[in-house]
Formats: structure tokens, C-alpha cells, sequence
């Protein structure tokens, strides 16, 4: 994509940063500042942040940040609360506090367990949690050790930082902190030039591999206020596969992106229910390969993902049919457009359908979930409900999809509680795929949209595209439909 011109926003914005994000930074060369950059355009838009370590950092000046300690994850998480319940998401001048586990015998703020991040992520009004994982004694760039960076399994982005004092300079203590891991990373040797590109490489060389399944990689170069990229480093960004932004911190936040990524969301189809209601047992086709029309059921919902030209990867997870399935989507959609994954355990629920579906995902995006069973959505249905969350994503939706009325179609076991609760096709901001992957059972992303549910679009449904077949009088009533208003588009 072309590079974007200058900009003056919040970073959180500009990083289409999304509802309850686990920011990773990583490398060197401006971690905390950034840290607390983008704790501030959180504040500024009302919400409240934790700021932690699962490493070791200075704690916050006098006068300024609150500071909660607690050798253990019960007494910091009634500590936090305690915090929020007297001064609100954030104390009474906007300030969201820093958090650890207590202070070495040198001042500084111990880092917490990585695990205890995803628990501080789901305490009530806080917004994100943004996490310093990586040490870096104050210079500008750095090659993980085997043990590092500390990145919490949970994180929905990691944020590798570099300084642009670092191109063009001597690999040397002065530059680079464990310059002999950094020269071996890069394939140099101690004292030598680093090639402006070399800040790239060591991101991706270095940090890609600890980036957590569902999490994105993004990489800010600081302090272009004072060295620009060089051309050859803007041309390895333009040509590389991350998002690279080059900025300044101070005395204010300017950015300036160097590539952008692509924005189409992926579509994960799910298709590997076992239709115990449709009355059948194992040797029974399942009911998405039930015939409708000149095609199956699953093959009008895959047909119709691939015609709207909405997405930049459609995922079907199938289940122990997975070969029928796959000859019938080459029959119906030839073209292709889609890949075809299988889920060898079907029996553990929905949830297990939809972490094979993000975990194919060539990078994380927004997710887009469909049914694969709900043979009446439309070309035109996925780009409603994309336009609609295009919309509401800028005003801090968690996600958006079809008004189905209650309960949720689709999500077997659903309750009065669940009235009002959109439902597929459905999209989830990218920020909340740890969350997806999380999940367990057969309730889907339901646990989901009831916690963000005041941030959840609806778009109302149009004639039968949000019926599904669980029953074999729901696949006679779609037939019927279908001979009443003729075949539905795509």
C-alpha cells in the first residue's frame, strides 16, 4: 500500500488500536517513552490503560503516575480495583497507573508474570494494557537473548522499537545493547557499520519468532525528528510485509508511515458442526453438504464470501467431511479464493472451529465470522455489515453484525440474556483475537459480544439471510423461501 503523509493524531488512531489491546514493547530506543504516549492518547479519549513490565522499569517520577504494588496476582487485582472504584477508569488528572509485583533492591519496578497480564486485561473499565518486555539499558537498538523479550501469551500487538540513531552507526556497546548477539543476528561483526536496513532485519529476525499467535507485529522507528529514515531503509520498509512507522515522541508525537497494511478483513466460514439435529449419525452427510438449488448449502455462504471481494483471506474450517466438502466448494466455486482447513475434533465445540480459523490467518485482521450454514447471505450482506463496521470502528466498536433478534442464530444453548446480541456474519475488532483463541465450547463468539455489548453495531437483517439449518424444517423452509422469492444473489 502507499505510504502516508505526516501525521499529527493520536497514535492510537493511527494504529487502529482496538478495545482491551496487550501491547508488547519490544527493542530499544524509546520503549517508555512510547509506553506512556500512548497511555496518554488512551486518556484523552476517556479510557483508562495499565501500564506494567515483565521486566524490570523505573518506576513513575514523584507526582505522577500512581503506583500499585503486590507480590501476588488476588492482592494486585484488589489493589487495581481499590484504585479504580476511588478515582474512576483513571485517577482524578487522567493519569492510569503503573502496576508491577514490587521494587528490587535497586528502586526499580519488578515486572509482573506474564500470565497475570491476561487477567489484568479483563478487569472492568480498563481499556488496555500496555506492557514493557524487553530491556534495553538506554540504547537505541538490541537483539533478544534466549530469554528474552518476555512477551505475554495474550498480546494483541507487539511493537518492536528501534532509534534511527542506530543507521549508520558502529555496532559498539555505545549503539547497540549486546552488540555481539546483534552482530550475530545480522550476520556482522562487532564495529562495524549497521546498515540502515539492518533496523528492519533485526526486528524480524530477531522478534517475529516471539510474536504470540493472534498478535500482530508493527515497527516504530523513534526519534526521526532528529535522524530520517535513510532512503535505503524507507525503500526495505516500502518492500518488506510489517507496518513501519518512523516518528518523533517529543516535544510532540509526529508519525510518519512508512508502509501500511492491508485493512480487508479475513472471512472464517464455519462449517464443521456435526447436525445432531438434523437427525443423522456418523455415516450421514453433514448439513452443510444438503443440497440447495443446483449447489449445497456451505457452497452458497463460500460463494457468496468470495463474490462480494470484501476480504483478504476466506478460511472454511471443515469437519470430518472435510473431502466432500472440499470437492463440492471446486465444483460450485471454481475460481477458488478460499482455503479449506479441517478440525480434527469437531465434538469440542464451535470455539475449537474458530481458533483453527485465526490461527490460519496469514497475519491478524479484523474477523470476519460466518455460518456456513446460513445459505441466504448474500454478496451484498458481508459488505453491509462491513460498511456499517468501517463506520462504527472509528468510533471504538468491538464489533458489528447482523440484527437477528433473539436468540442468536446460529449458537445452540442461547438464553434471554442473549437477546438483542448481533449475530453472524459477524466482525471482531483484530485487537480481540487472544480473546477468540481463548475461547472453549460451543458458545462461540457469544462470550464475546456479551461483554463488549455496548460496542457492538447491529445491522438489521434484510428477508431470509440470517436463517440457518439446524433442523431438517429449517432446510425445507429455506427451499421453500427460495421457491417463493427466487434465488438469492451470489
Amino acid at each position: 500500500m502507499a505510504t502516508a503523509d505526516t501525521a499529527h493524531g493520536r497514535i492510537t488512531d493511527l494504529w487502529r488500536l482496538g478495545p482491551s489491546e496487550v501491547v508488547a514493547l519490544v527493542g530499544a530506543g524509546g520503549k517508555t517513552s512510547l509506553m506512556d504516549a500512548l497511555a496518554r492518547d488512551y486518556e484523552a479519549g476517556g479510557r483508562s490503560v495499565l501500564l506494567t513490565t515483565t521486566t524490570r522499569i523505573l518506576p513513575p517520577a514523584p507526582g505522577g503516575r500512581p503506583l500499585i504494588l503486590a507480590d501476588s496476582l488476588p492482592r494486585l487485582l484488589s489493589a487495581v480495583r481499590a484504585e479504580s472504584g476511588a478515582a474512576g477508569p483513571a485517577d482524578s488528572m487522567g493519569r492510569s497507573p503503573v502496576v508491577g509485583a514490587g521494587l528490587d533492591d535497586q528502586g526499580k519496578v519488578v515486572g509482573v508474570d506474564p500470565e497475570w497480564v491476561r487477567v489484568l486485561r479483563d478487569v472492568p473499565g480498563v481499556e488496555a494494557v500496555l506492557v514493557e518486555a524487553d530491556g534495553a539499558a538506554g540504547r537505541s537498538l538490541k537483539a533478544p537473548a534466549e530469554w528474552e523479550p518476555v512477551v505475554p501469551p495474550c498480546a494483541s500487538l507487539v511493537v518492536f522499537v528501534a532509534g534511527l540513531d542506530a543507521q549508520g552507526a558502529s555496532l559498539d556497546e555505545v549503539h547497540a545493547h549486546r552488540p555481539a548477539v546483534l552482530a550475530a543476528l545480522l550476520g556482522l561483526a562487532e564495529g562495524d557499520r549497521i546498515p540502515p536496513p539492518a533496523l528492519l532485519r533485526t526486528a524480524v529476525r530477531g522478534y517475529r519468532p516471539h510474536v504470540p499467535a493472534g498478535a500482530r507485529l508493527l515497527v516504530y522507528l523513534n526519534k526521526a525528528d532528529r535522524w530520517p529514515p535513510d532512503a535505503e531503509l524507507e525503500a526495505a520498509a516500502a518492500g518488506g510485509g510489517d507496518e513501519v512507522w518512523a516518528g518523533q515522541l517529543s516535544p510532540h508525537v509526529e508519525m510518519r508511515c512508512l508502509r501500511a497494511t492491508d485493512e480487508a478483513p479475513t472471512a472464517v466460514i464455519l462449517a464443521a458442526g456435526l447436525g445432531s439435529r438434523m437427525g443423522g449419525g456418523r455415516d450421514d452427510a453433514p448439513k452443510v453438504l444438503a443440497r440447495l438449488g443446483r449447489g449445497t448449502v456451505v457452497g452458497r455462504v463460500v460463494r457468496a464470501a468470495v463474490d462480494s471481494r470484501a476480504f483478504g483471506d476466506i478460511v472454511v474450517v471443515a469437519g470430518r467431511e472435510v473431502d466432500a466438502l472440499t470437492r463440492a466448494l471446486r465444483q460450485e466455486v471454481p475460481d477458488g479464493g478460499y482455503e479449506v482447513v479441517r478440525n480434527p475434533r469437531p465434538e469440542e465445540g464451535m470455539a475449537s472451529s474458530l481458533r483453527l480459523g485465526v490461527l490460519a490467518m496469514r497475519e491478524p485482521r479484523d474477523l470476519v465470522v460466518a455460518l456456513g450454514d446460513q445459505p441466504l447471505v448474500t454478496p451484498a450482506t458481508f459488505r453491509r455489515v462491513l460498511d456499517a463496521w468501517a463506520m462504527a470502528r472509528e468510533r471504538g466498536a468491538a464489533a458489528a453484525g447482523l440484527e437477528t433478534g433473539v436468540p442468536v442464530v446460529g449458537i445452540d444453548g442461547a438464553t434471554a440474556e442473549d437477546r438483542g446480541l448481533v449475530g453472524p456474519p459477524v466482525v471482531i475488532h483484530r485487537s480481540l483475537l487472544p480473546m477468540v483463541l481463548e475461547l472453549a465450547g460451543d458458545s462461540g463468539a457469544r462470550d464475546i459480544l456479551r461483554r463488549y455489548a455496548g460496542r457492538v453495531e447491529s445491522v438489521p437483517a434484510l428477508g431470509g439471510e440470517a436463517l440457518d439449518v439446524d433442523t431438517p424444517e429449517h432446510l425445507e423452509d429455506i427451499r421453500a423461501f427460495l421457491a417463493e422469492d427466487g434465488p438469492a444473489s451470489g
